[in-house]
């Protein structure tokens, strides 16, 4: 049986200022399990970023319980202990230049490293390895203002990687990327993902959620609905109530549906279901 890194049951949160209060997230009950890939959608406004935070120990939950690697975390949690925990897991936010520390590639992976008291010798493994996984070891002495926006993200993931997390959450971190950036993002997303991390994405790109093994649904601050992107996006009338669109790929495959060529794509990934479709009408063509 696989191990529980993140589990919590009827999950609570609210924010409180000006003497008013919110409540954004209602009785949230799940389980992650380590190694896995995990999405989260939902419309602005569902909870997805709120509930990461939670993940994060950046927020703590106004009710119901939080368990991060075995250990429940509340109010009585110190600061030591919060402290081990956030070594084990790393946070990429939207906004590359908003990530960024230093004025050389290098330099910003190396800053996390270095705030933890390592030896030379393994910030240096560490900030090449990182830059390996990445795809930006070339870069490594550049100026990461001159980057792209993609490019930026990516030593930005880097960054986190060079701390070691065993999971790694990604809140909208392609959101203000161009098509370019987030393919980039994503391969790296999809790479991490491969070599065993315990991924949560958050993202409102749908064909983004189409690699992962599990796709959650928040709607009101509540979980709608829990499956494997197959499920979740033959399910038209759950996309339509939650206010979400399909990927591109189910799409296509919704059109070549209605004109009677059925295809079994084994998943919604566009390059699988491109390799499938062209098969497919190479098949029919010679009948």
């Amino acid at each position: 049986m696989a191990e529980t890194v993140i589990k919590t049951e009827n999950l609570n949160f609210q924010y409180d200022s000006d003497n008013k209060t919110k409540q954004v997230l209602f009785d949230i009950s799940l389980e992650i399990e380590k190694g896995s890939f995990v999405c989260i959608l939902g419309r602005n406004g569902s909870g997805k970023s709120t509930l990461a935070k939670v993940f994060s120990l950046v927020n703590k939950p106004t009710s119901g319980t939080l368990e991060l690697f075995g250990n429940q975390f509340d109010d009585k949690t110190t600061e030591d202990q919060e402290y081990e925990i956030r070594k084990k897991i790393g946070m990429v936010f939207q906004n590359p230049d908003n990530q960024m520390v230093a004025t050389i590639v290098e330099e910003d992976v190396a800053f996390g490293p270095e705030n933890l008291g390592l030896e030379p010798t393994e910030i240096r493994r560490r900030v090449d390895e990182a830059l390996d996984i990445v795809g930006m070891k070339e870069f490594s002495k550049h100026s990461s203002s001159q980057l792209s926006g993609g490019q930026k993200q990516r030593v930005a993931i880097a960054g986190i990687i060079a701390l070691s997390p065993e999971v790694i959450i990604f809140d909208e971190s392609t959101a203000m990327l161009d098509p370019i950036g987030r393919r980039e993002v994503m391969q790296t997303i999809t790479k991490l993902a491969k070599m065993g991390k315990t991924i949560i994405l958050i993202t409102h790109h749908m064909d983004e959620a189409v690699n992962a093994d599990r796709i959650l649904i928040l709607s009101n601050g509540r979980i709608s609905a829990d499956g494997t992107p197959k499920e979740i996006f033959s399910n038209d009338k759950l996309i339509e109530e939650t206010g979400l669109e399909l990927p591109q790929s189910k799409k296509i495959l919704n059109m070549l549906s209605e004109k009677g060529i059925e295809i079994d794509t084994n998943g919604l990934d566009p390059h699988n279901a491109a390799l499938n479709i062209a098969e497919a009408l190479k098949k029919r063509r010679a009948q």
